[in-house]
């Protein structure tokens, strides 16, 4: 099985480092697995230093169980905190100031995560482009009690905006009207696909990535803005975007 074809052999999201709590070990989920992001950061006269970020899964290795772990890293079995006591660690690395996990689990995972690149936005990662561009806004990060398909259908939806996020984007009333899109790159299993039509250009990068460049009268700033959205999913029945 091609490295490609495998959703656990991606890096994806999970987290904005500048929201945890780096004094005790955090709990998420991705892929319906149980990971605790810890920092592994020295205490000096009890105060928590910055360390380099980690993630691993959320197992007593005693007793092989999953999701044990409470609030500081406890397991809840043993009333037990260890960074020892946690599961496989996961690669993961802090990129754009997201908090990535591969959710690989095999022996070679470090390996294999090498072999895979993060799906960035070009406009941050492509110098022919990163000119073009002045200022980041982080949106935020939101759980939804949703499939992965219909988050990722929503944000590759344009019309969606004047709809849902009345007299914020466009106007629900004046705004909907017909719009016609053509594909300018072809569906690919390794690099998605891409759109451009009435509303401004769509693109899909995979295994989680959306991006919308708006050219519609409804939209602020007009062209002059990317809306990036990763659709990353938690668990069944569950997703997390992050903007």
């Amino acid at each position: 099985m091609k490295a490609q074809r495998c959703t656990r052999r991606h890096w994806y999201p999970v987290s904005i480092p500048d929201t945890l709590d780096m004094r005790q070990p955090q709990h998420t989920q991705l892929l319906g697995m149980s990971i605790v992001l810890w920092n592994d950061g020295p205490t000096t006269e009890g105060h928590k230093q910055l360390g380099n970020w980690h993630a691993s899964i959320d197992l007593c290795t005693h007793r092989q169980n999953t999701g044990k772990t409470k609030a500081g890293g406890v397991c809840s079995c043993h009333e037990f905190s260890s960074l020892d006591s946690f599961g496989q660690e996961l690669p993961s690395k802090v990129v754009h100031e997201l908090l990535w996990v591969f959710p690989y689990v095999g022996s070679d995972a470090f390996q294999e995560s090498d072999k895979v690149a993060l799906p960035l936005c070009s406009e941050l990662t492509d110098p022919a482009l990163q000119s073009e561009w002045s200022y980041i806004l982080p949106g935020g990060i939101r759980d939804f009690p949703c499939g992965w398909d219909a988050l990722a259908e929503n944000c590759l939806d344009p019309a969606h905006f004047t709809a849902a996020h009345h007299g914020m984007i466009g106007n629900r009333y004046k705004d909907p009207a017909p719009y016609t899109y053509i594909m300018t790159e072809k569906i690919s299993l390794e690099h998605g696909f891409a759109l451009s039509g009435d509303l401004g250009k769509l693109e899909f990068r995979p295994p989680c990535l959306v991006k919308y460049h708006p050219n519609s009268k409804s939209m602020p700033f007009k062209e002059h803005i990317i809306l990036a959205t990763y659709c990353v999913p938690i668990a069944p029945g569950d997703r997390k975007s992050v903007v």
